[in-house]
């Protein structure tokens, strides 16, 4: 007997909160009641390499597809957790665009941790430039990143930021590092890690972070 169904949505959620995100948005083939426990998940986890079958154009269009039919039916809650690995091989305007409104669905839902892991194997391919709103996020906790080629914008400001992981940023001008990596921008910051970054015109890294 499937006792598991008939519990309230709230702990059936729960306990498919353990399920790798792969297999927990096939529990929304199970029947009506399920695809509304998948739809509330907190913790969204969309990883290229794990959820494509397929090479080239198809495999790209099949995991635009599962994200935006995801986000689709996510019912509203705040999200805990954003994950985004992604491999961009080719120019398409169009999916930068998808991806800029997969961020701003995760900043409109209160993320508290995010993980963009986003790179060009195209070296043709234009600078990244990611919402604005992200670099300003009110609710944001933790947050790694991995965008090899990005446009910082103008305005940086994370006010509860508390764990920063940079992999492979490119920092273009020491203005840039000393904003980032003081009290102004991140009050609260008390974990950093900064690894294979490249540090444009730097002779000396600042940093002035009174809870580092």
């Amino acid at each position: 007997m499937d006792r598991i169904s008939y519990l309230p949505d709230p702990i059936r959620s729960h306990i498919v909160s353990f399920l790798p995100f792969k297999d927990a948005i096939r529990t929304s083939i199970l029947s009506q009641q399920w695809r509304h426990v998948c739809s509330s998940l907190s913790n969204l986890d969309f990883r290229q390499i794990e959820h494509i079958k397929y090479d080239g154009r198809e495999g790209v269009e099949r995991f635009k597809s599962i994200i935006d039919r995801t986000l689709i039916l996510h019912d509203g809650l705040d999200i805990q957790k954003f994950c985004l690995k992604i491999r961009l091989a080719e120019d398409d305007p169009i999916f930068l665009l998808h991806i800029n409104a997969w961020i701003i669905f995760a900043l409109r839902h209160n993320v508290k941790k995010l993980d963009l892991d986003i790179v060009n194997l195209d070296e043709d391919l234009v600078q990244l430039q990611l919402p604005c709103a992200l670099f300003t996020c009110p609710t944001l906790v933790s947050f790694t990143f991995y965008v090899v080629d990005l446009k910082f914008p103008a305005v940086i400001r994370f006010p509860v930021l508390k764990k920063l992981k940079l992999y492979e940023i490119t920092f273009p001008n020491e203005y840039l590092t000393d904003k980032l990596f003081s009290d102004c921008c991140c009050p609260m910051l008390n974990d950093l890690l900064i690894k294979y970054c490249y540090l444009q015109n730097l002779t000396e890294l600042n940093i002035s972070l009174s809870c580092l």
